[in-house]
């Protein structure tokens, strides 16, 4: 058996910094940009679930 990956401090610290920044954008936009950026995350969410449905045609 495998043993379980150790946390890397590093990694971590470097994925909380990310998130911070993810955060303050965020906060940073308006709440029409919110409700905008919300839109279009449903709409690809939509698309992509439409596009694993749908099989994969070879090229000719």
């Amino acid at each position: 058996m495998t043993q379980p990956e150790r946390p890397n401090p590093r990694r971590e610290a470097a994925w909380r910094e990310h998130e911070r920044r993810q955060r303050r954008a965020w906060l940073a936009l308006s709440f029409r940009e919110r409700l905008l950026w919300l839109e279009q995350a449903k709409r690809f969410r939509q698309l992509a679930l439409c596009a694993r449905k749908r099989p994969v045609q070879a090229p000719d």
